[in-house]
């Protein structure tokens, strides 16, 4: 009885191992499962963005315009790279050169000139010194020093600013070094007329209003701010040319500057029935040798795996060829930018000069 009971009873212990086997198995499934969903927590944790901020300019320019462009270009191309591009409005291009080199900026616009001087440690970086660790990327697009001045002034060329009221853009900006220049160039003091150092955007709202007979402007064009001015029905506006013998010798004393015209076409609600004649800079992308060189390779990659869009964006940047993107530039190229131009072959044209 007791055998018979005993092998009776056996497949009831089969059946309770049964059980506990698979009791087992899952207890093993269940940790397996928690140790993947901790390790795609880390891994979740471990790939937060990179913030990178770029330095632009007033909202209502060209600088802005771009920066948020480029800044949307990179977000969207960086499913791999993880960069979240912030846009920072800035008083240009004097301002962004500072405070990418301080740090405050990973990336800005800049004029060429500004570039330039700021590297030979020249106008405002005379007293500092040159500004070795500034670094370049690219140039985006030209711009003319462009002089916007009333019907009702009767201003008609650079000489008859004497007397009136003159927008020369704000302290430290590019706009402010080119009008002085020009100024100069002409032997015309600041002191011959009223200046008013004031941003582009009160500059158009005091042309506007009388409170200017004329303004500076370094810009792209076409502009929609200018374009907008010259179709205001009660301020009639001409552009000045800039020519003669001061505009030869400007360009040759300083090699950043180069000869650029403004089609009259651009503005056909303008006075100007002939394309204006002026000389103008470049527009360029600059950071610093202190970013991280990872993450410049990685913001120059992304930028550079849709830069149609850019060009596609608006007429400003229709000129953006490979030829020409490293025009103007006095800083040497980032090493981060360089790894990826010489992943596509760019490198036969740059300057070895850039090349540091």
């Amino acid at each position: 009885m007791k055998n018979g009971n005993f092998w009776g009873r056996l497949p009831l212990v089969i059946r309770y191992e049964r059980i506990y086997l698979s009791l087992s198995l899952l207890l093993l499934l269940g940790l397996l499962l928690l140790v993947l969903l901790s390790s795609c927590e880390k891994k979740f944790v471990d790939v937060e963005p990179t913030i990178v901020a770029i330095g632009t300019g007033d909202v209502t320019g060209s600088y802005y315009q771009t920066g948020t462009i480029i800044g949307k270009i990179v977000e969207e191309n960086t499913s791999k790279n993880n960069l979240k591009v912030a846009i920072e409005s800035t008083d240009g291009s004097v301002a962004n050169i500072n405070s990418v080199l301080s740090g405050k900026f990973q990336f800005a616009l800049a004029q060429s000139d500004r570039q330039y001087q700021a590297y030979k440690g020249l106008e405002e970086w005379k007293e500092a010194g040159p500004r070795k660790k500034l670094r370049s990327i690219i140039s985006i697009y030209p711009e003319s020093i462009t002089i916007i001045a009333t019907e009702a002034s009767q201003i008609k060329e650079i000489k008859d600013i004497k007397g009136k009221k003159v927008g020369l853009g704000s302290t430290g900006s590019g706009v402010l070094a080119n009008a002085r220049d020009i100024l100069k160039a002409y032997a015309i003091n600041e002191s011959d007329f009223e200046p008013l150092y004031v941003k582009p955007l009160e500059a158009f709202k005091l042309i506007r209003e009388g409170g200017l007979d004329a303004f500076f402007y370094t810009i792209g064009h076409p502009s929609t701010n200018i374009k907008n001015l010259t179709m205001i029905s009660n301020v009639k506006v001409r552009f000045i040319s800039i020519t003669g013998t001061e505009r030869d010798q400007l360009c040759s004393k300083y090699p950043y500057y180069t000869d650029t015209v403004i089609a009259a076409s651009t503005y056909p609600a303008a006075l100007n029935e002939r394309d204006i004649t002026s000389i103008g800079v470049l527009a360029t992308l600059v950071t610093s040798e202190s970013v991280d060189e990872e993450i410049v390779y990685k913001f120059t990659k992304d930028l550079f795996s849709n830069l149609a869009k850019l060009k596609d964006s608006n007429s400003l940047y229709s000129n953006l060829s490979r030829e020409r993107l490293f025009d103007g530039l006095s800083a040497p190229i980032h090493a981060g930018a360089l790894k990826y131009f010489k992943e596509v072959d760019m490198l036969k044209y740059i300057d070895k000069n850039l090349i540091n």
